[in-house]
């Protein structure tokens, strides 16, 4: 039996994203990163890191006859996607953990100005850019996420040592780009790939919380190895062609 043909990827799509994303979120950048003008308010910064999401809310309604999704906001379980992302808060909460670095609020208060934060992020790199590219083998596909997620962050490393910057800060996004999508793959989840985001998140502005924080991951990987599977994998990996891009009676003969 012959497998069904992957969808081709609309590059279209993809520049239209990443354009918008960029357009958006890069004045937000360069107000913060080169002008040093700090965010007072949490809307501005909401209003930089919802780049990527308003990019993917734009692109999944213009670009919608060929953009099919598979992740989604709770993907198979949306009580477990909701406790992946409460869990560390809840230990953070049970540790008494001073106020977070970045929000500067207790952990269970700060969960959701850091949810609706990093959902504006993981909308766009997961929940649309992801399946967009599904076409591609998984090494290339979440190498290039990653290299077009820290391209949108450039600002933030604007300092003497670029080489330095090349090497740590992409490697370190590409190495988190297969991370987080894998497990947004399994879990099919946009809720779970924001989870972990801002459980990195959490390790990198409070690192005297890793103790507690540690604690989160076998929560983590436990959840990932029981989540419900609704859909298999090859299922996935092998969409169907949309109707617009089959070949016509034309074409086949």
């Amino acid at each position: 039996m012959e497998k069904s043909p992957r969808r081709r990827i609309n590059w279209k799509s993809i520049g239209t994203y990443y354009v918008i994303a960029c357009l958006w979120s890069w004045p937000f950048f360069w107000r913060r990163d080169v002008l040093h003008i700090p965010e007072t308010s949490l809307p501005i910064h909401w209003a930089l890191m919802w780049g990527p999401g308003l990019a993917a809310l734009v692109c999944m309604a213009v670009f919608w006859r060929s953009h099919r999704r598979s992740i989604t906001l709770f993907g198979d379980s949306w009580r477990r996607s909701i406790f992946f992302y409460v869990a560390p808060f809840l230990i953070l909460a049970l540790f008494r953990a001073h106020p977070l670095n970045g929000y500067d609020r207790r952990p269970l208060i700060a969960a959701l100005p850091m949810l609706v934060s990093i959902f504006g992020e993981e909308l766009g790199w997961r929940g649309f850019l992801q399946d967009a590219l599904r076409s591609l083998h998984p090494l290339k596909r979440f190498s290039l996420i990653g290299v077009l997620c820290e391209s949108w962050h450039f600002t933030t490393h604007l300092h003497g040592r670029i080489l330095l910057v090349l090497v740590l800060f992409y490697s370190l996004a590409i190495l988190l780009s297969f991370a987080i999508g894998y497990a947004a793959e399994y879990s099919r989840s946009i809720v779970v790939a924001v989870s972990l985001h801002a459980y990195v998140d959490l390790l990198l502005q409070n690192p005297e919380l890793y103790v507690p924080l540690l604690i989160a991951l076998p929560v983590f990987a436990f959840l990932l190895l029981t989540w419900p599977k609704q859909q298999s994998r090859s299922e996935l990996e092998s969409v169907a062609v949309a109707p617009s891009q089959a070949p016509s009676s034309n074409e086949s003969r």
